[in-house]
């Protein structure tokens, strides 16, 4: 019997990521191809299971597998009648074409393999927030409509959460088994929106799947969606919504259109910002002359790296200097070889700005250049549109110089390998350590509930590391009060230097809210605190009682009921 509930939870899980998106994507884009169904499947096992979720928290049903896995068999059994009453295929037309982009995401499913532990600066803030779901069955730290998007103290995005929590409760997933399947629908979700959106752009697959490829294995994109975050979820929509943006004159993309800004606001807080400057580009390329079309775009995007080395701070050298040599830096940590190769694919097909795809390519990339260098926020919005334009530089020489069309390829293929390489062995190598990773399971196993703190060493990352791996730390506790109420902070002042506005108003646009009577603790009020010492670093309370010592990892249970600074902060993802 037992045996029987385990496989039907995991065939609910496997309907919820897979199975139930795609039914929704075939009965949505019936005449779509594979690129657009797989992209639109992704797309639907965000809302599907962030919506499940949010669903029995409404309706105060506890948020278990039982009832997560009835949710989605019965809904398969929903759009798979829709979809049979409606005569639809259950798979669109294959092409040869759509090989290469397959293989590509066979390709980044073996990258996205978590040979280690848990990897990122901040990834363990989005696993507390899953976590949270699972112990509590209830979005505990769902305290306001602004909390949807991040907005309420102790919050993020709800999409990236709500999609690891429903994986890890109803497939069993575990943390690092559970990043590794939101990764692959971040990651090739990401890759087929961005061949769609290519071949519109091009109207070649073969261009497309070149575009696809830059775009996936790219620092950026590769950075967010290896442990996948909010932001790496952010990074595997926008392509989608700039292509419904692109046909924005149908009705059809326009909701769609509405419907995929939503969903960016819901992955991340740079939605926001990215979803007004799209609108922004829209606006602009009706605007833009056609004209001498070569000067043009060599004029404004003249203006638009001015603009960036001016917003970038300024290094060890002179202001103007430094200011240079930070955009540098920063733009080619962030797009390596791509950035030149993009102003050179803007400007030698400028001749395309009669079709209003490229005219909106290049709006976009003008707009983005100039944060593209500060804030990595800047360069997660500039990221497709730069990898568009150089695609276009990339595909302007291999036309131009046939002879040398091979090696040009083989070229770019090695210095995205080796730039995804590096990427991926930085962050193996700031994972979570063996011995961490053994200690969290010692303290997971003995006691499992918590509620429950770390204390270790404020150097390295070894308290957030345990915690991403304890059921029982993101206890998260609402404290308010009868004058509970929200207001907008005060708006940064305009009289100061452009680089200073620029970076404070960015900061003020992530979070503009500000709450009063209201407290999140993230470990609850009442909780057993652990102490942690690594390598005889770190505090020990006299009255602290040894409990576990391997691999100069320490932990000591105490009697104290709170640690210092327990109260949670603030944070903006």
């Amino acid at each position: 019997m037992e045996l029987l509930i385990a496989i039907s939870f995991r065939l609910a899980a496997i309907l919820a990521i897979a199975g139930n998106p795609w039914l929704v994507a075939r009965a949505l884009v019936p005449r779509a191809g594979l690129p657009k169904t797989i992209a639109w499947a992704g797309i639907a096992a965000m809302l599907l299971n962030s919506a499940g979720i949010l669903l029995l928290h409404v309706v105060k049903i506890p948020v278990t597998d039982l009832c997560l896995a009835v949710f989605h068999l019965a809904l398969s059994l929903l759009l798979a009648a829709i979809v049979i009453c409606r005569r639809l295929p259950f798979f669109p037309a294959m092409e040869f074409a759509h090989a290469v982009p397959l293989l590509l995401a066979a390709a980044f499913a073996i990258v996205a393999l978590p040979f280690t532990f848990l990897a990122g600066n901040d990834t363990h803030k989005w696993q507390d927030l899953a976590a949270s779901v699972a112990v509590e069955q209830k979005i505990a730290w769902l305290l306001h409509p602004l909390s949807l998007f991040g907005f309420t103290p102790g919050a993020y995005p709800v999409v990236q959460p709500l999609l690891l929590a429903g994986v890890q409760i109803l497939g069993g997933a575990g943390v690092d088994w559970g990043f590794y399947v939101v990764s692959l629908v971040g990651g090739i979700t990401g890759l087929f929106a961005a061949y769609a959106l290519a071949n519109r752009v091009f109207v070649r697959p073969t261009v497309a799947a070149w575009c696809a490829f830059f775009y996936v294995f790219s620092p950026v994109f590769l950075r967010y969606n290896h442990w996948a975050t909010g932001r790496g979820l952010f990074l595997a929509v926008f392509p989608l919504f700039l292509l419904c943006a692109i046909s924005a004159p149908r009705l059809a993309s326009r909701a769609a259109a509405v419907l995929l800004g939503l969903l960016l606001t819901l992955t991340h807080k740079t939605g926001w910002i990215a979803v007004s400057i799209v609108l922004l580009a829209v606006l602009l390329a009706r605007l833009l002359p056609r004209r001498r079309p070569r000067f043009v775009t060599a004029l404004l995007l003249l203006i638009a790296l001015v603009a960036g080395v001016g917003l970038s701070a300024p290094s060890f050298m002179p202001p103007a200097l430094g200011s240079l040599a930070a955009y540098v830096h920063d733009s080619g940590a962030r797009f390596a070889w791509m950035l030149p190769f993009a102003l050179l694919g803007a400007v030698l097909f400028a001749g395309h700005l009669d079709k209003a795809p490229w005219r909106f390519v290049v709006c976009g990339l003008v707009l983005t250049l100039p944060i593209a260098g500060g804030e990595m926020y800047g360069a997660m919005i500039a990221l497709a549109f730069v990898t568009i334009a150089a695609t276009a530089g990339f595909t302007w020489l291999a036309l131009t110089m046939p002879r040398y069309r091979l090696v040009l390829r083989s070229v770019m293929v090695a210095l995205t390998v080796l730039q995804a390489a590096a990427v991926i062995g930085h962050r193996s190598a700031t994972a979570t350590p063996r011995r961490i990773r053994e200690a969290a399971r010692f303290l997971e196993a003995r006691d499992p509930h918590g509620p429950l703190a770390v204390v270790a060493p404020e150097s390295g990352a070894a308290r957030q590391q345990l915690q991403a791996y304890l059921s029982g730390a993101p206890r998260f506790e609402t404290v308010s009060n009868p004058t509970l109420g929200v207001g907008l902070r005060s708006p940064p002042p305009w009289r100061q230097s452009p680089r200073r506005l620029a970076a404070q108003w960015l900061a003020y646009f992530r979070n503009p809210f500000d709450w009063r009577g209201v407290e999140n603790l993230q470990h609850g009020k009442s909780r057993r605190v652990y102490y942690v010492t690594v390598d005889g670093q770190g505090q020990r309370p006299d009255a602290a009682a040894p409990i576990y010592d391997s691999a100069g990892v320490a932990i000591y249970d105490t009697p104290l009921s709170a640690p210092p600074g327990s109260r949670q902060e603030t944070t903006t993802p």
